[in-house]
């Protein structure tokens, strides 16, 4: 993983278009395109053999929640995870588990005083973050947009630890 660079802007939007209308709704595109813009330091890409494969980023307070989730401000000790997709022709090798796996561990790094990780997905990829500790909030229908529901999830982290360790809900 590493910090996204203006230069990512097509690669990134490239990612967001393969995975539209399955994932994300076409009318999304343009927040994501601002998201982009505003060049956030805690956005990251993973490349494979050169090419940006995976994107995703990190909220901190007092940064809003993402825009999906209607910009409500992080609590101190929380963050939240922002536009995480990889490229649809690469789900489930692994991917998006590394992606989420070396956020998780940038805020270990950086942020060691978060105790909760907040996230907002569709109830496409909700499973997925359920297997990985993360319990849902709030369901909104359609929150982001006809068909597509706005899942507010949440990962509790006790004490400090990665892959799993320490995290409420674990195993």
């Amino acid at each position: 993983m590493r910090p996204y660079r203006q230069e990512d802007f097509e690669a990134c939007l490239a990612l967001f278009d393969s995975n539209t209308p399955s994932f994300f709704a076409p009318e999304e595109r343009a927040a994501f395109e601002r998201f982009l813009l505003k060049g956030s330091g805690r956005y990251f890409v993973l490349e494979e053999e050169g090419r940006v494969v995976a994107c995703g980023g990190v909220a901190l307070a007092p940064d809003a929640y993402p825009a999906c989730s209607g910009g409500v401000p992080l609590p101190p000790d929380s963050s939240g995870l922002t536009w995480g997709m990889v490229a649809q022709n690469l789900h489930r090798r692994g991917l998006g588990t590394q992606l989420l796996q070396a956020r998780l561990g940038w805020l270990r790094a950086h942020a060691p005083h978060v105790r909760e990780v907040r996230l907002s997905t569709s109830q496409f990829t909700a499973p997925y973050y359920a297997r990985q500790g993360f319990r849902p909030l709030n369901v909104t229908p359609d929150g982001f947009a006809p068909g597509i529901d706005a899942v507010e999830m949440r990962l509790e982290w006790l004490t400090p630890g990665l892959n799993g360790e320490g995290q409420s809900g674990q195993p």
